[in-house]
């Protein structure tokens, strides 16, 4: 059974190095939109998908019309569900990859 530690109950978003409302724990990013957590424990790292873009938090972004489509506004930083459905599948695709293999 797989229990989910606290510190994951509830949404967390990167902020820079020093800010007042940084964790208490180990916390790194991976990725543009991804980061890193240290279990409380020291046991293992949590991979965080959508906490921000950067340390920028969730940015708007619009484009400029074009000649063939209107101007957009998309949302950077979050993960949506189609893309953390996507997430899910490719790294139990992986595991089972690796898994024989001793990795």
């Amino acid at each position: 059974e797989v229990v989910e530690p606290e510190l994951l109950s509830y949404p967390l978003i990167k902020v820079p190095l020093g800010h007042a409302d940084a964790l208490p724990v180990k916390a790194v990013a991976s990725g543009v939109r991804s980061g890193l957590v240290k279990a409380q424990d020291g046991s293992c790292w949590y991979r965080l998908k959508g906490c921000g873009n950067h340390d920028q938090g969730f940015v708007v972004r619009t484009t400029q019309a074009g000649t063939d489509a209107p101007a957009w506004r998309d949302v950077r930083g979050s993960a949506f569900l189609h893309t953390a459905l996507r997430e899910c599948f490719m790294a139990q695709e992986t595991l089972l990859l690796f898994e024989p293999q001793g990795l």
